[in-house]
């Protein structure tokens, strides 16, 4: 049987998967089924509906999915107000370390695949060697930056003030105020909960390392780990991309907004 429905193709599992292709202009139709079931069958608890498109967008983890789908809803205005899915493309959980295999299993399986990662853990020679020979381009931050680090390295004071309001809102004031409390040296909660632009007047630290150091405590404490949260951080993470435009953060969205829409 064939379907439309992401339901069913999540309650198939892999041993039901069969992926048609068809060649043009000759119509000859090929069948392909999982090689390696594991991360498909991944794909299919999570994210199914990307089966259903013809380019797909492996993200590492659900800070990176998150993100780009709530990213995502700004691309249009600049491509004829088409959105991503109009054009067969699509985003999908990568369900992190797993996120290298499932790009590969996709790629053998006749999809158009590319791969969004932070760089925090470089890939390995096979991993790098597998994904050139199936034509997979890797869109990451480069100098070994967490998708955290990306972010704030690249805000102004104003988004990191939003950042914080952000994470406070999500994780609760007392928790953020004191992890961030714990990490800066002689910081007190009168510090931290001051607005950020006026923090390099009672630490020593200067603007740049104050922001290496919420990174940090941002990643340790997984503030941002998740998609739901994730995609509500999309509309500061894009002003901070648009106000600072050469930056990684910008140059990895507008690859992978290029690539999607492709």
């Amino acid at each position: 049987m064939t379907t439309h429905s992401d339901v069913a193709l999540g309650e198939a599992g892999t041993e039901g998967l069969f992926v048609a292709q068809t060649s043009r202009p000759a119509r000859h139709t090929s069948l392909h089924t999982p090689s390696v079931p594991d991360p498909i069958h991944m794909l299919l608890r999570y994210t199914p509906r990307a089966l259903f498109a013809r380019r797909i967008l492996v993200c590492e983890g659900m800070t990176e999915v998150g993100l780009l789908l709530g990213i995502r809803e700004n691309w249009p205005a600049s491509h004829e107000g088409r959105p991503i899915e109009q054009l067969g493309a699509a985003i999908a959980d990568g369900n992190g370390g797993q996120a290298v295999s499932m790009a590969v299993e996709l790629s053998k399986l006749g999809y158009t695949i590319a791969l969004y990662r932070d760089s925090d853990v470089p890939l390995t020679p096979p991993q790098i060697a597998e994904l050139a020979e199936h034509h997979i381009p890797v869109f990451e931050y480069g100098h070994g930056l967490l998708t955290e680090q990306a972010i704030f390295g690249a805000a102004t004071d104003t988004h990191v003030q939003e950042l914080l309001v952000y994470a406070r809102g999500e994780r609760g004031d007392d928790s953020v105020n004191a992890c961030l409390m714990n990490k800066l040296t002689g910081v007190t909660l009168a510090d931290v909960v001051m607005e950020f632009g006026a923090w390099p007047l009672v630490h020593d630290g200067f603007g740049s390392q104050l922001r290496t150091a919420i990174a940090a405590v941002a990643a340790d404490k997984k503030w941002f780990k998740d998609q739901r949260i994730g995609r509500g951080l999309a509309p500061i993470v894009w002003k901070i991309a648009q106000a600072s435009p050469t930056c990684p953060l910008a140059l990895t969205l507008a690859s992978a907004e290029a690539w999607l829409y492709a």
